[in-house]
């Protein structure tokens, strides 16, 4: 029994008295609430309260949009992230706090309430943070903080031994992957890392914890979610954490250990290939389809437990992406030909017919057509190739034409699920891939005197240079420059931006003695900017200096002396250090210095000023930028980044992970938008390119008015809003929400004879009678803007105004329907059109006037299409109403009396498909996932993102077009 009423506990050098409490109630330490069973349920009501009371008073206060967005943004969420910084929020919680935020953005801006959570979230809007998101950005950070801080990392490394116990595993973050969701029942770093698979991202540490004598855990093949822990205890009880120590036959070659009963050797290496099969070539990337015929396929599909066949229709191998292939889903006849009925089942031939349609079919181009046919997109490495020929036999109950397999059923079955097993086996130790450094060595001795290189130089290239092919160039190198002790170099680096994807390179140049002419230029990609070129330059002249050597680097990079200074400064903590731009590599800077033990000082070089070194090291850079051997350095190796963070395939973080996860959550939300039904012509739009994404998400916030918030700027943000996003109140909207209140009148006011919807808004042919004499006037204007500010020759850009589709229409005839001009379309919905921005820079008119004169002129043409056309509706609706005795409560009593029916909403859950809803943990063995894995929108977008290192909207004026026949993967977090 502990008598004492507190505990000392000591923060730096202050100890302070901690007072004791009953193990469900909860004590305040350093503004965090504490509870020695890890309860977190006093924090959650705490929050709960505090984002209520909040809200309902602001509902009562005449503010704009943009103070619940501060409130919101800069008040309540960071006071939850410091309240919740020791927890992570499960998905329903996190689902209640974001619904209260959201309900006070929506009255605000009077957005209706079923406005999509893609555009309040959404970069682009004016927007509120994502609890759920930032919570995950805000841990990621602290958890990869805590792991490189030398006060916290050895807790975390306990941690991590610790959950890798729990889970009965000797890869934590294998095992996580196939936890669909968050549990109250996974600790803090469980839940996280659980989370980051939905997002791509994972943790590689530099120490492991590996378990010996087995290669596949059996935690890995359990299969019944609800009963996962229950089946760990009872695998613990029995001392029994591998496969192997369960299937191999005991004889006299088995040893083992009598005190668990473990094997005391390490199981060999299995071979995974599967010779009897082929698999579909892989054709060269590109960011075109490659059209295939008669070609047939076959594999083992977990998600209904059955072999799929398929006749490939196409291939698509886009950059840094897996190859997928889209197939047309043929079905086996499980009724025999009565040709065949005196044969045994096995022996029975195998005959496909065309599938109508089942739950794997995935939304796509061929999908969409007017044929009875089912598609299908999946990996193409976890197919194989059959042979099948035409058949001229008919069987009842199934369509022409039919095929014949020349295996039987039976046989390909098999097939494809031992090439299945082989496929998503769980990779064997690692170490058995690692090359033998001792092989390795004595065939590099073939090329260069190892001997004559100082051990810590030859250790260091080959530990953290990637790829291989370049530690000959660096150990020679080495050797040349061992007898020297104080050492000048000028270095430089080179971006170059002209191709698709971005080089940098970069060069040096041995000033000390120029009679050696000892020079060096490599290139690197990922994360592309000029100063991560200087500092490569800098990093591979320093790891081939001597050891104890005084050494002074020449550069003309200013970021570049202005970092490594603040390096020794106290001001910059471990977490902090994580934030600046290419740690990784300032962190191999640091390990190579303090490994050799040098002395490095550095001198400012002005660039392109006639020093003749100086200009020597700019050409080695740009000779660099041209070699296709790119550097890169191991950091499993550097001591101080004890875990660093990749996205994808393996690409390293280098940069502020918060920031570098909100780009990824942005392109999300912007798949998720364009996925919406109902903005299905916005999402062609965009994927043909027809959208300036940087102007159309300055104009959503543009505010035209002298006053920085007023009533009046929130009403035009929300119309902006509304006309984007199809959810203009017009009547079909408000027949579906009061249907009994309008006696279901749903006439055009406008034109009276069509439909009311937003779809015909646009399409009406009074509107478009109307909106003519507007854009005649409007192009003139338009013409005299550019001519005025342009400093170019008129006939350079001639052709984008007079020719530009957005105003030609009005000079001709109006168009039938409105999808006719998509760039007309898009601007009518408030979105800026490329057609509309591209004549500004074609005058030449920089971008800062660009901004400008297109908002100024967006505001007076969209104002004059509201007051000609919306105004005019509303003046009907208006009589409407008067003469049907409809007022603004006669709205509010119908939602009071009417509410709505969520069991008749409630989406319906099919178990054979249910992969977003289901709960627990996914075999990896039994999981189809992993088949949909690589061709997300928002991954390309990512991936082109982190490769280009450009503002996240940027990415989003790339070609798209590959993906208009692409598929989407569920993940869970969708509904968050």
């Amino acid at each position: 029994m502990y008598n004492n009423k507190t505990v000392s506990l000591k923060f730096g050098v202050d100890i302070v008295d901690i007072k004791v409490v009953p193990p469900n109630d909860n004590e305040r330490i350093l503004g965090i609430y504490i509870n020695i069973n890890n309860k977190f349920k006093f924090t959650i009501n705490k929050i709960n309260r505090m984002l209520k009371y909040t809200c309902s008073n602001l509902k009562k206060k005449r503010i704009t949009h943009d103070h619940v967005i501060y409130i919101i943004n800069k008040v309540l969420i960071p006071r939850i992230e410091y309240l919740c910084q020791h927890f992570i929020i499960l998905p329903y919680i996190c689902n209640n706090f974001n619904r209260t935020i959201r309900s006070i953005y929506k009255s605000s801006l009077l957005l209706p309430r079923s406005i999509y959570n893609t555009i309040i979230h959404n970069q682009i809007y004016p927007n509120i943070l994502n609890i759920w998101d930032h919570q995950f950005l805000s841990q990621t950070s602290l958890l990869n903080a805590q792991a490189n801080n030398p006060l916290t990392k050895n807790l975390i490394e306990y941690l991590i031994l610790y959950s890798q116990s729990r889970l009965w595993t000797n890869d934590i973050f294998f095992t996580t992957k196939y936890l669909d969701s968050p549990s109250k029942k996974l600790n803090r770093i469980e839940n996280l890392l659980c989370i980051m698979h939905n997002y791509k991202l994972e943790f590689k540490f530099s120490f492991k914890f590996n378990t010996k004598e087995g290669s596949y855990p059996l935690s890995a093949f359990l299969i019944r979610s609800n009963q996962f822990f229950n089946f760990i205890k009872s695998l613990k009880n029995k001392d029994i954490f591998f496969l192997d120590q369960i299937i191999t036959v005991d004889d006299n070659s088995i040893i083992l250990n009598q005190n668990n009963l473990r094997l005391t050797f390490d199981v060999p290496v299995i071979n995974r290939q599967n010779p009897t099969i082929s698999h579909p070539k892989i054709i060269a990337q590109s960011s075109q389809i490659t059209k295939i015929k008669n070609i047939w396929i076959a594999y083992w599909c977990p998600r209904n437990n059955d072999i799929i066949y398929g006749r490939v229709v196409e291939k698509q191998h886009f950059y840094n992406h897996h190859q997928t292939i889209t197939f047309e889903h043929y079905v086996n006849i499980s009724t025999s030909h009565p040709s065949s009925h005196n044969n045994m089942p096995r022996s029975r031939p195998n005959y496909l017919a065309k599938c109508s349609g089942c739950i794997l079919s995935e939304q796509n181009i061929y999908n969409n057509n007017s044929s009875n046919s089912c598609y299908i997109t999946t990996l193409s490495n976890y197919t194989f190739i059959i042979n099948v020929s035409k058949s001229n036999l008919s069987f009842p109950n199934y369509r022409k034409p039919f095929y014949k397999c020349v295996c039987q059923h039976s046989t390909i079955k098999q097939t494809a699920l031992i090439d299945f097993n082989l496929c998503t086996s769980p990779p064997v130790n690692s170490d058995s891939n690692i090359e033998d450094p001792i092989i390795y060595r004595s065939q590099l001795q073939q090329f260069i005197d190892l001997v004559s290189i100082n051990f810590i130089n030859k250790n260091l290239i080959l530990q953290l240079v990637q790829p291989n092919s370049l530690h000959i160039p660096l150990l020679k190198l080495a050797s040349s420059l061992a007898l020297y002790t104080n050492l000048e170099f000028y270095t430089d680096g080179s971006l170059i931006r002209d191709d698709n994807i971005p080089t940098m390179g970069h060069g040096w140049i041995f000033s000390s003695d120029l009679n050696a002419n000892i020079t060096y230029s490599g290139a690197s990609r990922e994360w592309a900017s000029s100063t991560k070129a200087e500092l490569l330059a800098i990093i591979t002249a320093l790891i081939v200096c001597p050891p104890s050597s005084t050494i002074t680097i020449h550069t003309d990079s200013n970021n570049c002396i202005n970092t490594y200074n603040k390096l020794s400064s106290p001001k910059l903590t471990a977490r902090r250090f994580q934030n600046i731009n290419n740690c990784t590599l300032w962190n191999t800077l640091k390990y190579i210095i303090s490994t050799l033990q040098l002395s490095v000082s550095f001198i400012k070089v002005k660039a392109h000023s006639g020093d003749i070194l100086n200009d020597t090291a700019d050409i080695l850079a740009k000779e660099g930028s041209r070699s296709t051997e790119y550097i890169t350095f191991n950091i499993q190796h550097i001591k101080n980044q004890r875990c660093h963070l990749t996205f994808h395939d393996g690409t390293v973080i280098d940069r502020n992970i918060r920031k570098s996860i909100k780009r990824i959550i942005n392109f999300q939300y912007f798949e998720r938008h364009l996925k919406h039904q109902n903005i299905h012509r916005i999402k062609d739009y965009a994927l043909n390119n027809l959208i300036d994404w940087e102007f159309s998400q300055i104009w959503f916030k543009y505010n035209s008015l002298s006053k920085p918030t007023s009533e009046q700027y929130s009403k035009h943000v929300s119309w902006r809003i509304k006309s984007s996003s199809n959810n203009l109140p017009t009547l079909d909207i408000l027949n579906r929400n009061y249907p009994d209140l309008l006696n279901n009148h749903e006439t055009c006011f406008l034109c009276l004879t069509e439909k009311e919807s937003n779809d015909h808004l646009w399409n009406c042919p009074r509107v478009l009678s109307l909106i003519t004499p507007i854009f005649l006037e409007h192009y003139n204007k338009f013409k005299t803007l550019i001519t005025s500010e342009s400093e170019s020759v008129y006939a350079l850009y001639s052709d984008a105004i007079t020719r530009n589709i957005i105003f030609k229409w009005a000079r001709t005839r109006p168009p039938n329907q409105i999808i006719d001009i998509p760039d007309l379309h898009c601007l009518l919905m408030n979105f800026v059109p490329i057609s509309l921005s591209y004549p500004f820079k074609a005058a030449k008119i920089s971008k800062n006037k660009t901004k400008k004169l297109l908002l100024k002129f967006l505001f007076d043409l969209h104002k004059d299409i509201y007051e000609t056309i919306w105004k005019a509706r509303a003046s009907a609706w208006k009589e409407f109403k008067k003469t049907h005795h409809i007022t603004k409560k006669s709205f509010n009593n119908y939602r009071r009396d009417h509410n709505r029916d969520t069991n008749q909403n409630r989406r319906t859950r099919h178990r054979n498909n249910n992969l977003e809803n289901s709960n627990g943990y996914h075999c990896p063995f039994n999981d189809s996932r992993r088949h949909l894995e690589n061709n997300n929108l928002w991954i390309y977008l990512t991936s082109s993102n982190f490769l280009h290192n450009l503002p996240w909207i940027s990415s989003l004026n790339e070609d798209l077009s590959q993906f208009h026949s692409n598929i989407y993967n569920n993940i869970f977090l969708l509904n968050i």
